[in-house]
């Protein structure tokens, strides 16, 4: 069974972004989380906490066991580059970060990696009106399984937020694709924006569940396991109840 593809027809899924650690994974399984995601670090010499080295995430997708599945977040473009971190890496999805990136380049990854699910990331901002990032949705909708609706980059109040992202997720239903609520979301927005937004499913960032926020350069030493617990228990209550 896929993340969105064969039949996982959860009402509400829910992924872990940017873990670092084994035992973190380990949890996300024993509680039932539907995916983790991996961030590389695509460029020499960052150093951020919650980025990895190629083998360093070759290391924990090795350790990702079904029904858990793995995602890795990528901003490259270029098709080749692409091409080799699938085939070096063997997610099971792989997030494409890049807003620009060239249509051709995902409708041959999407033709070529039969197996590997893909998500296309769109960003609510100040400057992009529902309708012109409906039309960018529609742009890729054939080569794609799910889009990821990303809330980082607006400052505005968040139940707002929420409604403008379940807009958007509501028309990427009705095109028959899956909806990912994603950006600044934590254990305590969780069921509110669920119940306005509708989403397929919810991302958060792992340093949401580290134990001191002032310590999120450290993350990889700070994440909070029983945080861990703490959304998936709320995600499977959501789900028991059908909320959405």
């Amino acid at each position: 069974m896929g993340i969105f593809r064969n039949g996982n027809e959860k009402s509400v899924k829910l992924n872990i972004c940017g873990l670092t650690k084994e035992s973190n994974i380990m949890i996300c399984s024993i509680v039932k989380i539907d995916a983790v995601s991996f961030a590389v670090n695509e460029k020499e010499r960052e150093a951020k906490a919650d980025k990895l080295s190629l083998n360093e995430v070759k290391q924990l997708i090795s350790k990702v066991h079904k029904p858990l599945s793995s995602i890795i977040l990528t901003k490259k473009t270029d098709f080749t580059e692409l091409d080799n971190l699938i085939n070096i890496l063997q997610p099971d999805a792989i997030q494409l970060l890049e807003e620009n990136i060239p249509i051709d380049t995902v409708k041959r990854l999407f033709e070529k990696h039969q197996k590997t699910e893909f998500i296309q990331t769109v960003y609510l901002k100040p400057e992009h009106p529902v309708q012109k990032i409906k039309k960018q949705v529609d742009s890729f909708l054939h080569h794609i399984d799910a889009v990821s609706v990303d809330l980082s980059m607006v400052n505005i109040e968040k139940s707002m937020n929420w409604m403008i992202c379940g807009e958007i997720i509501r028309y990427i239903k009705k095109q028959g694709k899956q909806g990912i609520m994603a950006g600044e979301l934590n254990a305590e927005d969780i069921e509110t924006a669920v119940k306005i937004a509708k989403p397929d499913m919810i991302s958060i960032q792992a340093r949401a569940c580290a134990q001191h926020k002032e310590t999120k350069e450290i993350l990889h030493r700070t994440i909070d396991n029983s945080k861990l617990v703490t959304v998936a228990r709320l995600i499977a209550n959501l789900n028991d109840r059908k909320t959405v």
